[in-house]
């Protein structure tokens, strides 16, 4: 055998040995970008489960406040009323035309309208915070629970009803969540409002 020979021979063998080599180097990465890729989905999918709850919760309350800000409009629209103050919580809003003077409030109940009220400020003169609570006996000792919150406005007519304002009850909402604080906000911007009308 030649040296030419053994030369040819030699070419052919070396693809032959390392073949088998390159074979196994192509399905491991194959099998590592499989790899990734599944990992990729797995974290978008784990991801996307966390993230869900809070992205309806977010869109809900958007939902809500766009709702709840469309009834307060309405129910101003034919004054032409402008809200530029506005607070909404639970299944209640309220809603202040700071220019004239005006209050407006709606309630819902099952996503039913349930009360709705325009107070016109300038002719109110009184603002009363009402708090119905009772005494409860627990094991650790009495206990005041909180029924109701609600403001009480008094007309300077007095052929007028007390105008009621309720931003708690107990009945409907287990507990309280900000409302004791949102009562306060609103009692002293109506009762500022009114010391201007005197």
């Amino acid at each position: 055998m030649g040296i030419g020979e053994t030369s040819a021979q030699s070419g052919l063998i070396l693809p032959m040995l390392f073949h088998p080599l390159l074979l196994v180097d192509t399905q491991a990465n194959h099998l590592f970008f499989t790899m990734d890729m599944t990992t990729i989905f797995i974290s978008i999918l784990f991801i996307a489960l966390f993230l869900s709850p809070f992205l309806y919760s977010r869109y809900s309350k958007q939902r809500k406040q766009s709702h709840f800000l469309a009834a307060l409009q309405s129910l101003g629209g034919a004054q032409s009323l402008h809200f530029t103050l506005t607070d909404i919580w639970n299944e209640s809003a309220i809603g202040l035309d700071v220019d004239r003077r005006v209050l407006a409030f709606v309630q819902y109940q099952d996503e039913q309208l349930l009360n709705q009220q325009l107070v016109e400020l300038q002719g109110v003169s009184g603002c009363k915070l009402h708090t119905s609570s009772r005494e409860l006996d627990t094991p650790t000792g009495h206990k005041r629970i909180t029924d109701r919150l609600e403001l009480q406005l008094t007309h300077k007519n007095s052929q007028m009803p007390t105008s009621i304002i309720t931003f708690y009850e107990a009945e409907k909402s287990f507990l309280l969540d900000g409302e004791l604080q949102l009562i306060n906000k609103w009692d002293q911007l109506i009762r500022d409002l009114i010391s201007k009308n005197k």
